[in-house]
């Protein structure tokens, strides 16, 4: 029953969810808004132009994750989350786009039966454009994490880096 909720609770959050396409950030913008900001793209380099995304859950295997990764959305906006190159966790990221200029993106994965692994695992890779010229620290909170069985699990989320620069 508790597997069945957990599926249940995922599957809601995931209504409307996808793994979006590069330039989803452009997508969203109004034609007011895409103008400036495609000059603004020729100018400025956004570094790094990625995080990388791992948990580590040393001796317990991960099935399913739920992390929440903070910006300044005054500086970048997220344009992409895909799985990380090292493809560690077989499951693919899930967020809603809605949130990608938000300052607060929900990540989530379900790794499929019998994929879960150990240690440190490597989950996504989240893609960001510049909004603005500035720093952006980069944090990320883990929100749940579970094993294959729907048994929590504890861990620790690591990025490649903690803050972006855009600059002018």
């Amino acid at each position: 029953m508790k597997k069945t909720m957990i599926i249940l609770g995922v599957l809601t959050f995931c209504a409307g969810c996808h793994v979006p396409s590069l330039h989803v950030a452009e997508a969203l913008e109004t034609p007011a808004e895409a103008e400036p900001k495609k000059a603004m793209r020729k100018e400025s380099a956004v570094k790094p132009g990625y995080v990388d995304v791992w948990i580590d859950c040393a001796e317990s295997r991960l099935g399913a994750y739920h992390i929440e990764l903070h910006y300044n959305p005054e500086v970048v906006a997220v344009s992409d989350i895909e799985r990380a190159p090292e493809a560690g966790f077989a499951g693919t990221p899930m967020a809603k786009p809605e949130s990608y200029r938000s300052g607060s993106t929900r990540i989530i994965g379900l790794a499929p039966g019998g994929t879960a692994r150990t240690g440190r695992i490597a989950i996504a890779r989240v893609h960001f454009v510049p909004v603005a010229p500035g720093k952006s620290k980069l944090s990320v909170s883990i929100r749940s994490l579970y094993d294959p069985d729907s048994k929590p699990v504890t861990g620790v989320a690591i990025l490649s880096s903690d803050e972006i620069v855009v600059g002018q």
